[in-house]
């Protein structure tokens, strides 16, 4: 299909008042915590987010690293390296949602251990 621009939501979050829960964002769709889907309507350009669970509409703003919603949940963004630790090998098969914020080093990280892998 068509290459989609990763978001600027792409990837991991936890909730700030219980950080085991874990949302996962990738494209237009929120994989919560308990399995359910939740779609996820983001404005280009704007640091606004809607998203609908059950019908119901929830509005975010991002701030910084956080997102924070109108019924008072915060997720926080989770970098890449506390991903890997818990995905562990699984995380080879997560699709590749490159942050923008990636530095060069970073991407250098990446090849370096796909090289040693195969």
């Amino acid at each position: 299909g068509p290459q989609q621009q990763p978001g600027p939501l792409e990837g991991c979050w936890v909730h700030k008042n219980d950080t085991d829960l874990v949302e996962t964002v990738c494209g237009n769709r929120v994989q919560c915590p308990d399995g359910s889907e939740a779609i996820l309507d983001i404005q280009k350009g704007s640091q606004e987010f809607r998203m609908e669970i059950d019908g119901t509409i929830y509005l975010g703003r991002l701030v910084g690293e956080e997102l924070q919603w109108n019924d008072g949940d915060v997720w926080i963004r989770q970098l890449e390296r506390n991903i890997a630790k818990v995905a562990g090998a699984s995380s080879a098969q997560m699709p590749t949602c490159e942050q923008t914020e990636s530095s060069e080093e970073h991407q250098q990280n990446i090849d370096a251990a796909g090289n040693v892998a195969t």
